[in-house]
């Protein structure tokens, strides 16, 4: 038995965690899915960080690329 649980940031899910049982283990209970759950919760806000850290980086190399001229032609001799 899987359960999985979501793991998102604002609207967007980025991805599941999965509570497992193998072989002989019992399956996950109410209390192992909840934990998980608080667990992603907690991850939430750094996750965040870490994508609107990206998206700066992004912008700030668009912003570069943007300024960048073409290279002069150089002629061959």
């Amino acid at each position: 038995m899987v359960v999985p649980i979501p793991l998102t940031v604002g609207a967007t899910a980025l991805g599941y965690a999965a509570a497992a049982a193998c072989d002989d283990t019992p399956a996950p209970g109410p209390a192992e899915t909840a934990l998980l759950s608080e667990v992603l919760h907690h991850a939430q806000q750094p996750i965040r960080t870490i994508l609107d850290h990206q998206h700066d980086r992004r912008t700030a190399l668009n912003l570069q690329r943007a300024h960048l001229t073409s290279p002069p032609a150089v002629p061959c001799t």
